[in-house]
């Protein structure tokens, strides 16, 4: 006896649309995260230029420590 399987028609279709929808999650997800990155480096460097005195010594410490 042969069994054959009956797909839903649209089966592919919403397996599609779902990994689409994960894949707008994921990217969203990525760009949060970049934000938030930039968001940490944008305030340390921030703070050391907050810091930075141009006299002698030049460049100063706080200088050469944003561009280590």
């Amino acid at each position: 006896m042969h069994h054959q399987t009956q797909q839903h028609p649209n089966r592919s279709v919403i397996g599609v649309s779902h990994f689409d929808g994960v894949e707008k999650d994921v990217n969203s997800h990525v760009q949060e995260i970049e934000g938030k990155v930039l968001s940490i480096i944008n305030n340390l460097i921030t703070g050391q230029l907050n810091q930075w005195d141009a006299r002698p010594p030049v460049p100063s410490q706080a200088f050469r420590n944003i561009s280590r």
